[in-house]
């Protein structure tokens, strides 16, 4: 997935949830991509849950987890996304 910019839309900043709003650029491209494995990686096994994660901050973690839950939700998948961050939360952030 390539570096995509932060931000919601005001103040002139770009939205990061490409899957939803600019759906023709490399970076929503990359997460249908991403959906894709991860559809065709878990297929026959019953998966129902998964988890993004890394071992550092400042990663991409909710961008990722937003972008690829928009995305599974566009091809008709019950979709629950939960920011499971006790400490620093931001899913709430990502629609305002």
């Amino acid at each position: 997935v390539p570096s995509l910019p932060l931000g919601n839309g005001k103040g002139g900043r770009p939205k990061s949830l490409v899957t939803m709003d600019n759906s023709h650029t490399m970076g929503a491209e990359a997460f249908r991509n991403l959906r894709t494995n991860v559809r065709l990686g878990r297929q026959g096994e019953g998966a129902t849950g998964m988890v993004v994660t890394s071992p550092a901050p400042q990663e991409g973690k909710p961008l990722t987890a937003a972008n690829l839950a928009i995305g599974l939700a566009q091809q008709g998948m019950k979709t629950l996304l939960i920011d499971g961050d006790m400490r620093r939360s931001v899913q709430h952030l990502q629609l305002q």
